[in-house]
């Protein structure tokens, strides 16, 4: 096997956020639930609050910042306030897991991205990898502000580290992927790896031979050097060409 290592993706992960962020969700459209019940009591006759309990009522069945009146204590108005209390608790979870996880997937991101992305710049054109590897100069990344540019070209880096470690690409060093043979007299699958790269074979596929071929034949300086060739597809007939 070549390449790099699957194990170096959960490393960019985020497990605890993106948990918390299901219970947030959870908690949010329980909350909305009990919204809608309230605000249908307010919308009838029946609600018995006070005028100054009807209005605070109707402010937070309205707003999305959560101030829950304090009465009354039954009924669906508790429910909404006791489901009100743990979406604000599941959501403060969620952003102090939010700020320790992602401080740490950024330095991942940053320290595996110098390790693995610089040897495959060889296959990226002048103009992204003049973008990664500016990126990849920032060694004090993880700890500068997060504006919408950062945030562009962490996602840049982070599409490019999955590509290399993710994909199944097992005609470069940039796998995981490998050859295997099979012989059917062999009972058992025997496996004889080694570390980093086994070998190398290196070769131009096609369609680099034809797109130089065709830069050559496009300049006009070139065609004083260029051996004439019969076209396979013609032959020579006294001085015809058929």
């Amino acid at each position: 096997m070549a390449g790099v290592p699957f194990d170096v993706l959960p490393n960019l992960g985020t497990p605890e956020t993106v948990l918390l962020s299901r219970v947030v969700i959870r908690k949010e459209r329980e909350v909305s639930a009990f919204r809608g019940e309230v605000e249908g009591i307010l919308h009838s006759r029946a609600h018995g609050l006070s005028e100054k309990l009807f209005r605070s009522w109707r402010r937070t069945v309205r707003d999305e910042h959560l101030v829950v009146p304090s009465e009354p204590q039954e009924g669906v108005f508790d429910e909404f306030r006791k489901q009100a209390a743990q979406l604000e608790q599941a959501q403060q979870q969620l952003s102090r897991a939010l700020e320790g996880e992602l401080a740490s997937a950024r330095r991942s991101l940053f320290i595996l991205s110098r390790k693995f992305l610089p040897p495959y710049l060889v296959f990226a054109g002048g103009g992204v990898r003049d973008r990664v590897t500016r990126q990849l100069q920032y060694s004090d990344a993880p700890h500068s502000p997060r504006n919408k540019q950062a945030r562009a070209d962490e996602r840049h880096l982070l599409l490019y580290l999955q590509r290399i470690a993710a994909k199944n690409d097992s005609l470069s060093e940039f796998g995981p992927g490998g050859w295997a043979r099979v012989d059917n007299s062999v009972a058992a699958l025997t496996i004889h790896s080694k570390p980093d790269i086994a070998a190398r074979e290196t070769f131009l596929e096609r369609w680099t031979a034809h797109g130089a071929a065709a830069a050559v034949n496009a300049d006009p300086e070139t065609r004083a050097e260029i051996a004439p060739r019969l076209h396979p597809d013609g032959r020579l007939d006294g001085d015809h060409f058929v």
